[in-house]
């Protein structure tokens, strides 16, 4: 009888939640940051189990941080999904700065970033696109100093050996793009394995 009762008990408390329709969460963020005379900022954004985005920066002269996010979450008790749509542009104007920026899809077994290390100006413009399927990122760079960008893709479960990679790194004067795009088809995908998607972004390493 307690048996009985105490799964009553549950089904009332647990049913609404799974007969509760789903929903969206749907938002947009203005960021900007500017410091002079050395300053510090930090960006961090999760939606869900999916996907992250964060970053660092630190700097010993005058810098700006600014960009546009959109985000929206789909949520239901038997799934989750998300989307984040970002554009970020850093500039250093003068003295040291050094940080970094990563894209991560943890559904995809994906991520993609960069970090740097300047002693002068430099300038940065990102863009990303991250849905639970894909996962998009833009890069342009120019400046003088250390800048290290890359991305990695775990995509088979059953053999996590057999993945994508890429890493550059760029000393002195550069002027560069980079561009990544990782899709699956719209398909129920495998249960992440639980291997880090990151990569070592620092330039000193």
């Amino acid at each position: 009888m307690r048996g009985a009762t105490l799964l009553l008990l549950l089904l009332i408390v647990a049913l609404p939640i799974y007969a509760a329709p789903p929903f969206t969460i749907v938002g947009n963020v203005r960021r900007e940051g500017v410091a002079t005379g050395g300053g510090f900022s930090t960006y961090y954004l999760s939606l869900g189990n999916y996907v992250e985005a964060r970053g660092v920066v630190d700097a010993y002269g005058s810098f700006y941080v600014n960009g546009f996010t959109s985000f929206s979450e789909y949520s239901a008790p038997q799934f989750a999904s998300a989307n984040l749509t970002d554009s970020r542009r850093l500039i250093s104007k003068e003295g040291g700065i050094y940080g970094w920026f990563e894209y991560t899809n943890d559904e995809l077994r994906a991520s993609s970033g960069f970090g740097f290390e300047s002693p002068s100006p430099l300038s940065v413009y990102g863009r990303s696109y991250i849905s639970q399927n894909s996962l998009n990122v833009g890069l342009d760079a120019v400046g003088t100093g250390k800048f290290v960008t890359g991305a990695v893709w775990y995509f088979s479960q059953d053999r996590p050996w057999d993945h994508y990679y890429e890493k550059y790194r760029l000393n002195g004067n550069f002027a560069a793009s980079f561009a990544w795009n990782f899709t699956t088809p719209p398909t129920v995908l495998p249960m992440p394995t639980g291997r880090p998607a990151t990569i070592a972004l620092w330039p000193r390493s």
